[in-house]
């Protein structure tokens, strides 16, 4: 398949980041004097924007966005951490000299911030989420415009994410799907949505992309 570009999911790919969404979306509805979500409301609320989750309490939500936003960027280090898997997979792909990117449900403002946050909004050339995207995953919009901006056919752009969305939208591109078994979706669901691969670790990501890139070039750490 000769990939020649990646694009990342986020929280549950690179970021360990599920405590941090449960904890800011109930501290937002409890503000505003709304139930708090069970841990099984959540469990049916991947792939779902965070407008879409507050509006399962209520379709007047702008304030609570903002709320959301603000407490999301004041408290995200308390319990938001990088996936150990994923680091020696983008100093890989930075070594080897292919572009890389970002797709997420989260706002792409506040992913920035978070990951630069890290130290990881070097590897990325964009960042694309519900702020900057006209339709979100599974659309392949996003994907049609990173191989763009790339410089790189559609059908060479891996996507690699955690839930059956993210393989949805690399079928609906024409891209290859990864599926990492590290976050929340099933090795089940994401085998039904067409994942072309499923790696349980980092390791087996990179010689899954050695082997589809053909790259044998040093890793270079930032």
């Amino acid at each position: 398949m000769a990939l020649l570009a990646i694009l990342f999911d986020c929280d549950g790919t690179i970021l360990d980041s599920r405590q941090t969404i449960r904890r800011c979306v109930n501290a937002t509805v409890k503000e505003f004097g709304f139930p708090e979500f069970t841990e099984e409301e959540f469990k049916t609320f991947y792939g779902c924007t965070l407008h879409e989750i507050l509006r399962k309490r209520t379709d007047r939500i702008e304030d609570m966005v903002d709320y959301y936003r603000k407490l999301m960027l004041s408290t995200f280090a308390q319990d938001t951490k990088v996936f150990p898997h994923i680091l020696p997979v983008l100093n890989y792909l930075k070594g080897a000299g292919v572009p890389m990117g970002v797709l997420t449900m989260r706002s792409a403002e506040i992913t920035e911030k978070i990951l630069a946050h890290f130290g990881l909004m070097p590897y990325f050339q964009a960042v694309y989420g519900c702020d900057n995207t006209k339709k979100p995953k599974p659309s392949p919009d996003a994907v049609v415009e990173f191989a763009s901006m790339v410089n790189v056919p559609v059908w060479q752009v891996g996507i690699v994410g955690d839930t059956k969305f993210d393989m949805l939208t690399a079928k609906n591109a024409g891209a290859t799907g990864i599926g990492v078994l590290w976050g929340s979706g099933s090795m089940e669901d994401l085998l039904a949505a067409g994942a072309d691969y499923l790696v349980p670790d980092g390791n087996a990501l990179i010689e899954i992309l050695k082997m589809e890139m053909g790259v044998k070039k040093h890793s270079a750490e930032i």
